[in-house]
């Protein structure tokens, strides 16, 4: 059996990641086990440099692009996931992460006009600075990308206290195709990460 304590959710936006996270959490309790999530948009995010800066949710970055330099964002972010390490290392708990490592890191780096590869350099001390915890990712990827961008070029977006998704309530998005797909995947995933046959 494998043994983890956090999971990345991860995909393109609009394609199911607080839906499937807050599933996966929700699964890991009913089973019987310690798991929590850690939201996209949590107003003490333990990741997300700048802090109220980050661009998410109602945030749009603006300020945060002109505060920080690529070099002070990489070693803010390093340093963050080390902390969260460290503060989490030890707990029985499952973390869960909702668009972390890469929706919330690797894109703000592109957004900074980042060089690849100092983004692949990030993304690979990331790995390395996680792998005690013994990390599960999960990527959503939908057939439907092309409709998926359109509707996110569309926008606008609004925070979690509103739609998920333009056009759709909470309960509707999360019983839609790519949630309920989203949700096999993930059930698929978390079945083989704990050693469970569901």
């Amino acid at each position: 059996m494998r043994e983890t304590t956090l999971v990345f959710i991860e995909g393109l936006p609009g394609g199911g990641k607080s839906t499937t996270a807050r599933y996966v959490v929700r699964s890991l309790q009913q089973a019987g086990g310690d798991a929590s999530l850690i939201a996209e948009v949590e107003p003490d995010h333990p990741l997300n440099v700048g802090g109220i800066l980050h661009p998410a949710g109602e945030a749009t970055g603006e300020e945060l692009f002109r505060s920080y330099t690529v070099d002070a964002y990489v070693a803010e972010s390093l340093e963050r996931w080390r902390a969260f390490v460290s503060s989490v290392s030890g707990l029985d708990r499952v973390h869960v992460l909702d668009s972390y490592p890469f929706q919330n890191a690797a894109r703000v780096l592109f957004q900074m006009d980042t060089a690849t590869e100092v983004i692949q350099a990030h993304a690979r001390e990331v790995e390395v600075i996680t792998r005690p915890l013994a990390p599960v990712p999960v990527y959503l990827q939908s057939s439907a990308s092309p409709d998926a961008l359109i509707t996110i070029a569309r926008g606008p977006w609004r925070s979690l206290d509103g739609p998920c998704n333009p056009g759709h309530d909470r309960d509707d998005y999360a019983g839609s195709t790519l949630s309920r797909k989203s949700r096999v995947v993930a059930s698929a995933r978390l079945a083989h990460a704990t050693g469970s046959s569901g």
